[in-house]
Order: structure tokens, then sequence, then C-alpha cells
């Protein structure tokens, strides 16, 4: 952990949420867990011997692939106005994380291939998902005012199980490789990483994702029918060790 940071999860710092919509009926009847094991919760934050003892927080993160309608099935947020961050001051998101293979339910390009090849294209199927851990992190500003825009900056990274396996994995986004824009009833209009720089931070947002961050219904559009079949679930199995964003220094600290 750095001095500089925002820590938001870490051995001594939980200051984490999140929500679940996943009910076990209807379009959530086929989770491959019980309803209570996706929850994002304080009893998750325990001590873990392959940390060296410290608290993680472990999480079963699940991003529907078939219907838009709540498609980020759970997810972590946090809000933390109080620390002063605007968009010019981040230098970069980190997490440190492993992944939980026995717990993951995620669809192989081939299980997609066959639930979707009748919707989909195949280069539409190649880039909607490849089998690897995705998430969505995104920094949000307080929300559209007369004089300003709904800010947000966010990128979706990936993790491949085949090359990580269960150990730990350290993730730094730095500010260059965020996408910078502004969103109005979920419309995103990219903008300059120099523009609404003075806005503040209003908190961070993980999402579970599929590579593409979209949904089949994404690609079908208003012939979409959401009856044709069941929903398919990505179940993303993950313990975070650190969560934390970086600021620039103010001035005068060495």
């Amino acid at each position: 952990m750095r001095p500089e940071a925002i820590t938001l999860l870490g051995p001594d710092d939980y200051r984490v949420g999140g929500w679940s919509h996943i009910s076990g009926v209807g379009a959530f009847e086929s989770v491959a867990r019980a309803v209570g094991d996706y929850r994002i919760e304080p009893e998750n934050y325990i001590a873990d011997d392959s940390c060296a003892g410290h608290k993680t927080l472990d999480a079963i993160l699940v991003k529907k692939t078939h219907d838009w309608d709540r498609q980020h099935a759970n997810g972590i947020e946090t809000q933390f106005p109080t620390e002063g961050l605007t968009f010019g001051d981040v230098t970069d998101i980190t997490l440190e994380l492993r992944l939980r293979p026995e717990d993951s339910a995620i669809p192989s390009p081939a299980a997609l291939a066959a639930a979707y090849g009748d919707l989909l294209s195949e280069s539409e199927l190649a880039a909607f998902d490849s089998g690897h851990v995705n998430l969505e992190l995104t920094l949000f500003g307080a929300g559209a005012t007369a004089d300003a825009p709904f800010m947000n900056a966010g990128i979706i990274i990936d993790v491949d199980p085949a090359e990580f396996g269960e150990g730990w994995v350290r993730v730094m986004v730095p500010r260059d490789q965020l996408t910078f824009y502004t969103e109005d009833n979920y419309v995103r209009t990219e903008v300059g990483a120099d523009e609404h720089q003075d806005l503040r931070v209003q908190g961070l947002r993980i999402n579970p994702e599929t590579a593409s961050g979209s949904t089949v219904r994404s690609y079908v559009g208003d012939a979409f029918d959401g009856q044709s079949r069941p929903e398919f679930f990505k179940e993303m199995a993950i313990t975070f060790a650190l969560i934390e964003v970086g600021r620039v220094a103010p001035e005068g600290d060495a």
C-alpha cells in the first residue's frame, strides 16, 4: 500500500460494499450456487492463509450473457467523496487478486458458440468472450448538474485463468490506459483525458464483464427474444487482497 493512494480494501481497510440482484428465481434460477454466496458482505472479509494471514475478500461476480436487464448480476461498489479526489488527481487503479477456479463457472468459447451460434456470427462470437476473467473498473463522478456532466473513467481488465491459475496477481492500470467519458442515460461519450479533470470522483465500481462488455442482446437488437432460451451466466470467483486508487501526492509531500 502507498501513502498517497486511497486504499479501499487492504489488510486493515474494508471500505467496500456492493449489490446482488441474484434471487434464485426467474432469470436467476440457473445460477450455480446458493443465493447467499453472491452477496458482497463483510463476513467474507476474513484472514487468508494464502496471503500471510492478512484479511482478504472473497466474491463470486456474475455477468449475464444473454439479456442486458440487470446484466451485472452483482458487483462491488464504494464511495469516497470526502477524499476530495478529482479525475485529474488519479494516477492509477490497482488490484491484488487471485482466482478461485473451483468456485467459478465461466462458459468456454465452445459453450458460448453452442448456446448462441445461431444468433451471433463467428466474428461476433470471437469478440464476445474468451473464457477469461473480465472486470470493468469504473471511477464515477457525482452525477450530472446544470454546470457539469456525469464524468467517468474506466477500463475492462482481462485475467487469463490458464496463465495465472490460483496465484496472486497484481493488476495496476495506469492513468493513460483509462478511457474518460461522460454518460447520459447509459450513453457514453468519450472525452479527452484533459477534459473535466477538476470534477470530483465519487467512487469506484467493479462490474463483472464479458470481454466485449456486451450481452447477446447488444448484438441482436430489436430481434432479441428474451424467452428464446434460459439465461447463461459467467460466474467468476475472485479473492481480493487490495483495491486502491493512486493519486498525485499533495504538493510539499516527499
